[in-house]
């Protein structure tokens, strides 16, 4: 019997506690009706403008949108919607309220004026922290632009006013208040963590003199801020000066661009990092590369491209198109590299990849997209003689949707069936038939196809 009150007791209080822990509480509300709760409860409106196929938007609500702390300011501070774009009462309000890209988060009064806006995915904590400032009048831009103009230059103001003047097209302006922010700090000052953001934000080179001061003070730096964001920053400076010696294209044939080479290994050498990450791999490639010999060139990539990070190989594999006018053998090495590569990226990066291959094979590209009522998901096949050589695909579908490509270089006749069974049609022979279509594929261009089949009908 003890037990049993004991967790009786435990139930009846965690179970309050953790009604607590909750995202963003989006309501169902039309804008009329948030109005009017805004009104009654002293709130403004927060509005998350997004559509169906914006990826960024689907990271917000699934990364961002769903944590406790971002909950409990947004719920505190906001009636919150969100509104798609696309649809219903969503399409005036994107008009209304000017939305031209997604996601696009909108602070409201509850009369409709707006407050703030900003554009764009962001970590729970910079979303949170740039919301807001934003319906602070002290960091809104007027409030910052005051306080710099009556010479208030804390760390967290200096970040904010800059970056408002690089975001409204002044990056000089910008650039110069950093700058002067950062020539009048003390030694002291300047390795404090509190103004680390004059390196992570506002140094994009290695070769920046708020860079060299890093480097030269890279100890003290690690002391106060930690190792891993330290050398973290140094090998990313690092890295971006060396991609430009890795890539197939731009071969870096001065003397002059051979001592940047070698003023970058030197750098790199003193840096010393305790994680130096891929940097010697990058090296040996630039290295191969220097010396003009394409196929070594194409064999040490393929060596070395497992210790790689994904961002480099991708800027690699990116580069290879400047091989097209190259020898055959140079272009079957290149697209070889390509294509046993390409299925680790996805979407955007994949395709461009693809087109990469299809131009060093010089092939171009015909893609049938078909709708399909009858069926949701199933499989169909594609074939066609290619050069006197029979090809034959099978693909499957989803959704009632086909989407396929074929790579080649000449115009042929094609040929798919749809192998669903709910289209099988029995035989005499006691087989099946399956429906299918011919086409005429034109490399380069695209088809879209509307396909009624149905069971029994040929």
């Amino acid at each position: 019997m003890k037990i049993n009150l004991i967790l009786f007791w435990m139930i009846a209080v965690i179970l309050p506690l953790s009604s607590f822990a909750q995202g963003v509480d989006f309501k169902s509300l039309t804008m009329k009706e948030a109005q009017a709760v805004a009104e009654k409860e002293k709130k403004m409106i927060f509005i998350d403008f997004y559509t169906t196929w914006c990826g960024p938007c689907k990271m917000m609500s699934s990364e961002v949108f769903t944590q406790d702390q971002v909950g409990e300011y947004f719920n505190r501070a906001f009636v919150n919607l969100k509104v798609d774009a696309e649809k219903g009462e969503g399409v005036e309000l994107a008009k209304k309220y000017q939305v031209k890209a997604y996601p696009t988060f909108v602070v409201l009064r509850a009369d409709g004026t707006e407050v703030y806006r900003t554009a764009g995915a962001r970590p729970a904590d910079e979303f949170v922290d740039k919301i807001r400032k934003g319906i602070d009048p002290k960091w809104s831009p007027e409030g910052l632009t005051r306080r710099y103009e009556k010479g208030e230059r804390t760390p967290e103001l200096v970040n904010e006013y800059a970056l408002l003047q690089m975001e409204s097209g002044n990056g000089e302006i910008g650039g110069k208040v950093v700058q002067e922010y950062f020539d009048k700090l003390s030694d002291r000052k300047r390795v404090k963590p509190e103004n680390f953001f004059l390196y992570t934000r506002y140094t994009l080179s290695y070769k920046d003199p708020k860079a060299d001061y890093v480097f030269a003070n890279k100890d003290r730096f690690i002391k106060l801020n930690g190792q891993e964001v330290v050398e973290s920053l140094l090998y990313n400076w690092l890295r971006q000066e060396m991609i430009p010696f890795v890539m197939a294209k731009g071969v870096p044939d001065t003397g002059e661009n051979l001592k940047a080479l070698q003023d970058l290994e030197t750098k790199i050498q003193k840096a010393a990092l305790a994680n130096p990450g891929c940097m010697s791999e990058l090296d040996e490639i630039a290295r191969v590369r220097w010396e003009g010999d394409l196929k070594a060139y194409l064999d040490i990539c393929r060596e070395k491209f497992a210790s790689l990070e994904s961002k480099d190989r991708f800027s690699i594999l990116l580069s290879l198109g400047a091989l097209q006018e190259e020898n055959d053998a140079i272009k079957t090495l290149a697209a070889g590299l390509l294509r046993d590569h390409l299925d680790e990226f996805e979407k955007t990066n994949r395709r461009v990849l693809y087109m990469t291959l299809l131009n060093l094979e010089g092939k171009k590209e015909y893609r049938l997209r078909a709708s399909i009522d009858g069926v949701k998901k199933g499989k169909v096949t594609v074939s066609y003689f290619l050069r006197g050589k029979f090809e034959w695909e099978e693909h499957e579908f989803d959704n009632h949707i086909i989407d396929i490509s074929i790579a080649g270089r000449d115009t042929v006749a094609a040929s798919v069936r749809l192998l669903c069974e709910e289209l099988a049609c029995p035989t005499a022979r006691e087989t099946d038939y399956y429906p299918h279509f011919s086409f005429i594929v034109v490399p380069g261009e695209a088809a879209v196809v509307k396909v009624d089949a149905e069971k029994g009908k040929v």
